[in-house]
């Protein structure tokens, strides 16, 4: 996936609302900052990365089933 599309993908899920913290889940530029970059200088692998944002139709699909808090 191209870095354009993975940000326009992130871009379009803006915010989500979350069953279990009765709130809103906001997508920020910080967020998308963090599956790109490890810290502030050193970038995560191209492959952890590509990874992070195929998984990222199952985090939005996560967080709107999320009703209940499980045991670690």
């Amino acid at each position: 996936m191209h870095e354009n599309d993975r940000e326009k993908l992130y871009r379009s899920i803006g915010k989500i609302y979350c069953p279990y913290f009765k709130e809103t889940v906001h997508f920020t530029e910080l967020g998308f900052e963090h599956i790109r970059f490890k810290n502030r200088n050193k970038s995560r692998t191209i492959k952890d990365q590509n990874m992070r944002f195929k998984l990222l139709p199952n985090v939005v699909r996560i967080i709107n089933l999320s009703h209940t808090l499980q045991g670690k």
